[in-house]
This record gives structure tokens, sequence and C-alpha cells, in this order.
């Protein structure tokens, strides 16, 4: 099975990977080096905080795999914006090799640069928040609280379908965020997309139908969203 599936892996088969590395991973839960390949097929779909597990895991399993899960744990929690338990895990290695040494003086580079953003964010300078946060994001690229951060700077300064989009992603980042479903949702409406806002919400209301807030907007945009899809089928009748 992990022959198998890494040569999946490598044909980019990502999906049949996966599903190779967790057979094996239930035919043998102790396979330390199946919690190994499964993380690292999870970490090819993008998928890096389902990774995290399955690396804590190898660690247990086979302490003599620290230096290799160590690193790659710390590159996960780098992407995902979590810099002190990455550079928790790069230390308790103590390793000096080259490596190492430039994500520990990566860490600290971005962490300036965060709170530079946070700073120009606070004080309403979007602007120029804006090409820090793309440079940051090259690196944290899973960081649900820098994408918020750049899609509201993209708001406000006028670029709102494109902030909108970028707000969606970084709620979806979120499990069962219905708060922040609801407020992309609202977004959408008042910047015209009822479709689009009628789409969102109910993926609020598949999580709980009972959501008072998203139900609400929910009976609010269905009005609209039926009127446009209306109007559209009406013009489209007499253009024929």
């Amino acid at each position: 099975l992990l022959s198998q599936g890494t040569i999946s892996l490598g044909n980019g088969k990502l999906k049949q990977a996966l599903d190779l590395y967790s057979e094996a991973v239930e035919a043998d839960p102790n396979n330390y080096m199946a919690r190994y390949r499964r993380a690292t097929a999870y970490i090819a779909m993008g998928k890096l905080r389902s990774a995290l597990p399955d690396i804590d895991k190898t660690v247990l399993l086979n302490p003599g795999y620290v230096l290799v899960a160590y690193k790659q744990r710390a590159k996960i929690n780098l992407k995902l914006g979590k810099l002190k338990e990455a550079r928790a895990d790069l230390l308790i290695l103590k390793s000096d090799d080259d490596d190492t040494q430039k994500i520990l003086n990566d860490i600290s580079n971005m962490e300036a640069n965060i709170e530079q953003a946070k700073s120009l964010y606070s004080k309403g300078r979007y602007s120029e928040a804006l090409p820090l946060l793309d440079y940051l994001m090259k690196t944290i690229t899973s960081s649900s609280e820098l994408h918020e951060m750049r899609a509201l700077c993209n708001i406000k300064t006028g670029d709102q379908i494109k902030g909108i989009e970028e707000l969606r992603e970084s709620v979806h980042m979120v499990s069962d965020n219905r708060e922040g479903m609801l407020r992309v949702a609202m977004l959408m409406y008042d910047a015209g997309l009822a479709a689009r806002s009628l789409e969102e919400i109910r993926n609020c209301l598949r999580l709980d139908p009972d959501d008072k807030g998203c139900r609400a907007h929910y009976t609010k945009v269905r009005v609209l969203a039926k009127a446009i899809e209306d109007a559209q089928n009406n013009a489209q009748s007499e253009k024929w």
C-alpha cells in the first residue's frame, strides 16, 4: 500500500495516494511511516491542518524520526502563520544546518513584518499594508488571519469583489465558521451579488438550520435572488 501510494503521489494522483495511505494506517495504526506518508499526501493537497495529527503521531511512534518530522511540522506551522510553534520545533532540533537557520531567520523577519502590517491596518493605512501582506503571504499561505486582513484592505481600498472572494476563502479555512459565512453573505448582498449571497448563506444553514442570523438573511436574500432570476428569465424570453 505504501509503495502504491508513493507511486500515485509521484504521478500527481493525490486523492488516490491519500486513500492508499489511509488504508495502510487503518491496517496498522502504529506504522509510523504510513502516518508520515499520509501527512505528505495531505500537504500536497493543501490540507495542512489535517497533516499535523499524523506528524505528531509519527514522532510518538518513532522518536528516531524526530528530525524529519519536526522540520516538516515547522514548515506546516510556518504556512499556517503559527510562527511561535514553528520556531519551537526548530529549536528543539538544535540543528545548525543552513536550511534550519534560514527558516529561523525568516520567522524573525516575518514576525516583524506582521506587526508592521497590523499597525498599518489599525491606522487605516490599507494601501500601505497591502504590499506587505502580499509579501508575507508568499510564505504564510494558509493563515486565515492574514487572508482576512488582506481581504478587508482590498475592500477598504475599493476592490470590493476581490476582497469578498478572499474573505470567503479565509472564512472557510475555519471549521463551523457560521458567523464568518454570514458576514460574507451580507457583503455579497450589499455588493449586488444576490445569487452568490444565497449560495453562501445556504452553506451556513447546512451547518446549523436553526442559526437565527443565517436564517434571517436567507429569508431576505432568497426573495431578491428569486426576483432577479425571474427578471433575467423574462428578459431572455423577450429576446427570443
